[in-house]
């Protein structure tokens, strides 16, 4: 009867350690390689919309045309912010911290807002390194399809960095540096995002898209 016992309770000690250390690989998996973030914003729209939960890879590269999720201000411990931010992922602080946004440059990239004389809105245009213009409007998908309804032109208050800076005219373009991004909302008539704040450092970055619920 004892060695029965015995016998179950090493059985049940190597099932507990067994699921303790999946428990902390499932948690150091969340802090630190992919982790969900809610959209709380609708400067994605109609890409992703309120309520999405998009998974974040941290280790993938940026690269052009990938939706990223940055931190917005300083956060003092990051990777601890966000495993709670996926744990609690409905916290009220999470659209203050954390922006949803499309990276439309990278560095080397030259970036301008261009005005239309004829309404007196203005149009992003973005050249890279070799001066081959990037299409920032309809070479994105969304389930595999490509999307049609980013707007091409934008009032002057969503683009008061560009303008302010003089970076109206590929002559007078801001150039991305290395280390930083410039990403823009896909809802361009309602997204503060680099047009506003200028480019973003890839510190910054928490990670890339892999995902969408």
């Amino acid at each position: 009867m004892n060695k029965e016992k015995s016998r179950s309770g090493k059985i049940f000690d190597r099932i507990l350690t067994i699921a303790i250390v999946l428990l902390v690989l499932v948690l150091l998996c969340r802090i630190f390689i992919i982790t969900p973030v809610t959209v709380k914003m609708t400067s994605m729209y109609p890409t992703l919309e309120e309520g999405n939960v998009v998974w974040i890879n941290k280790l993938a590269h940026v690269e052009r045309g990938e939706i990223v999720v940055y931190y917005n201000q300083p956060v003092p411990v990051k990777n601890l912010y966000m495993f709670f931010t996926s744990i609690f992922p409905n916290d009220s602080k999470g659209d203050t911290y954390l922006l949803v946004k499309r990276v439309v440059a990278v560095a080397g990239d030259k970036v301008w807002a261009q005005i239309n004389p004829l309404t007196g809105n203005f149009q992003l245009r973005v050249v890279d390194g070799q001066g081959n213009e990037i299409d920032v409007i309809n070479s994105y998908t969304k389930d595999g399809q490509p999307i049609d309804y980013i707007e091409k032109e934008f009032s002057q208050d969503l683009c008061t960095y560009l303008r302010q800076r003089g970076h109206v005219s590929q002559n007078r373009a801001l150039v991305i540096e290395e280390g930083f991004i410039f990403a823009v909302g896909d809802n361009r008539t309602n997204s503060a995002d680099s047009r506003n704040t200028g480019p973003i450092a890839l510190s910054e970055v928490v990670g890339i898209a892999v995902g969408i619920n």
